[in-house]
């Protein structure tokens, strides 16, 4: 959907197209959750996401050592 970045668009329409989009998204994962094929993620799982988002990694080079 990258025409709504299109300048001869507005805003509304791209929301639009967005929200679309999203419905679709929730409609599939719906489907999925019925035919159980997966599981609705609950708040741990999604605690959980952002903190390992966050957390920095073991190998990441950034991290602090000690002594550094």
């Amino acid at each position: 959907a990258t025409h709504i970045y299109d300048p001869k668009g507005t805003l509304r329409q791209a929301y639009r197209v967005l929200f679309e989009q999203w419905h679709m998204a929730f409609e599939i994962g719906r489907r999925n959750v019925e035919a159980g094929t997966v599981r609705p993620a609950t708040v741990g799982d999604l605690a959980r996401l952002l903190l390992d988002r966050w957390r920095p990694r073991a190998d990441d080079p950034r991290r602090k050592t000690e002594g550094g």
